[in-house]
């Protein structure tokens, strides 16, 4: 392998590294940011059912929490929201079909939930214990997003690659292989007997 070549392959290695260094670095930043991204969505929507379901569960209003919770579920990452009295007995469930649509539930999922929030009516010592509140989280599009910037990221490496493969082959045809060739041919021409031949002014400064 010539030397040119030596330096064009080292050139983009060098290259691939700093770009799969990068990708690596932006793929973990993005998925860091979508996971805490949906769990403050999940904490958001906590506090938001905690405003409604307290009095819902006092007034036995339960349509009103199944509402409440139908809602919350227009979220995609929701896998399913449940209540339970302070008993542990299913109020409201509500959960995915296989086509990801809302539906009701009598039973609680069988995974753990990721969030469980106290249902209290009222404040301070008198607030009463009316029953827990359940999130359960789906990472299924949150990983989408990955794979997404992960292919980006790969896209961006070969594109850097190829143009730095074009960048630095121009270079060292301009710089190495072009004066290379003409001093070879001068070479040439002298050790034939031509004697006249001279060296550019340009190949002697450099």
């Amino acid at each position: 392998m010539s030397l040119a070549k030596k330096f064009v392959l080292w050139v983009v290695l060098v290259a691939t590294l700093i770009s799969g260094s990068f990708g690596a670095f932006n793929y973990y930043s993005e998925k860091r940011r979508l996971l805490d991204q949906l769990e403050r969505s999940a904490d958001r929507a906590s506090a938001r059912l905690l405003n409604v379901l307290p009095q819902a569960l006092y007034d036995f209003a339960i349509a009103q929490a199944k509402k409440a919770l139908e809602a919350e579920m227009a979220n995609p990452d929701f896998a399913a929201l449940a209540i339970t009295d302070k008993d542990n007995k299913v109020v409201a469930v509500k959960t995915r079909d296989s086509s990801w649509t809302p539906v009701d539930s009598s039973e609680l999922p069988g995974e753990p939930a990721n969030i469980s929030k106290a249902i209290a009516y009222g404040e301070g010592s008198a607030a009463e214990q009316l029953g827990t509140l359940f999130v359960y989280l789906d990472d299924r599009f949150v990983n989408e997003q990955i794979r997404r910037t992960l292919g980006t990221s790969i896209l961006h490496a070969v594109i850097l690659d190829i143009l730095f493969i074009v960048l630095v082959g121009i270079l060292v045809r301009l710089l190495v292989s072009r004066p290379v060739r003409s001093i070879s041919s001068m070479i040439s021409a002298i050790a034939g007997g031509d004697l006249t031949q001279e060296v550019p002014e340009e190949l002697l400064q450099k």
